[in-house]
């Protein structure tokens, strides 16, 4: 959210700069921005939902038990 408000304030000094007959097209345009950001992270988030982890805790284990044994320690 902090990245979009950034880019909607560079995007209000770029217009006020470069096209000062058209600041009335700031609001419109940030508002489009802003929906289409909100509809592309609501996506990535539900994308990303629907792989589930189903890694147990004994996988876990056993990856710390294979650094430990490379270690040196020997039994």
């Amino acid at each position: 959210m902090i990245g979009f408000f950034i880019f909607a304030f560079v995007l209000v000094l770029a217009f006020c700069t470069w096209f000062p007959d058209y600041v009335w097209l700031l609001k419109p345009i940030v508002v489009v921005v802003g929906v289409i950001w909100l509809v592309v992270k609501i996506i990535g988030l539900w994308a990303g939902s629907s792989k589930s982890d189903n890694s147990s805790i004994e996988d876990k284990w056993d990856e710390y038990d294979w650094w430990q044994d490379n270690q040196g320690f020997k039994k």
